[in-house]
């Protein structure tokens, strides 16, 4: 639970109790929070010192992690080179990685460039076993528990000259105020399946709503 924490500047996360609770040869570890979103656009008390950002490193004791097999971090606040260089410190052993809902501190990265990172920066191609990496995003998922899983995309954008399921952001028709960050890279329709925490009966292709009509997906009602 990390609802409140950034009241405190997530001091649960900065008195070295979890690291030291963490201090053994792991084979599986994962991490979520119930954080909905970035606090970096909340309004707090002029006089509030606030620090959301925690290096990763001061956190997870990854020179103990000498046979991890997986690592995953949802609803967290990353940076993202310091995020890049935390994976790069992890073992040979590792097979797969989930970083989803990641909420990136304002001007410190994105999921495009960090796809782009982990591509060109992390040398995966070249390990015996390349991890495979899922990320679960939720662009135009409104629904509790729906959400876009990327993961075969990702391994062919990671080892095999695919396409990056994140386009570039557009400006066309974007209201932009002083003091706003750059915008936010656009999950590519057809990447991707959208699935359901709570029904593991429902998946569907990531896709317009105009394009689910002409698969048979859904049906477009129209009134009267």
């Amino acid at each position: 639970m990390a609802t409140q924490q950034e009241d405190n500047n997530y001091l649960a996360f900065r008195n070295g109790r979890l690291r030291q609770a963490l201090e053994a040869d792991l084979r599986h570890f994962s991490l979520e929070t119930d954080e909905e979103g970035s606090h970096e656009d909340t309004p707090f008390p002029s006089h509030w010192v606030l620090d959301h950002f925690i290096p990763l490193r001061s956190i997870f004791p990854v020179e103990a992690w000498k046979n991890l097999a997986h690592f995953g971090l949802s609803r967290f606040h990353v940076k993202q080179q310091d995020l890049l260089d935390f994976l790069s410190a992890l073992p040979q052993t590792l097979q797969s990685v989930e970083l989803s809902f990641l909420c990136f501190m304002k001007n410190n990265g994105n999921y495009r460039e960090l796809l782009f990172g982990i591509r060109d920066d992390l040398g995966w191609q070249n390990r015996t076993v390349r991890p495979r990496l899922l990320v679960r995003d939720h662009p135009c998922v409104v629904l509790a528990g729906r959400a876009v899983w990327l993961e075969d995309e990702l391994q062919e954008f990671l080892y095999n000259d695919g396409e990056n399921p994140y386009a570039p952001p557009s400006l066309e028709g974007m209201m932009v105020r002083p003091g706003d960050g750059p915008p936010s890279p656009i999950l590519r329709y057809g990447s991707g399946k959208e699935k359901d925490a709570f029904d593991p009966r429902f998946e569907r292709p990531f896709e317009s709503e105009d394009e689910l009509v002409r698969l048979g997906i859904i049906r477009k009602w129209r009134a009267g």
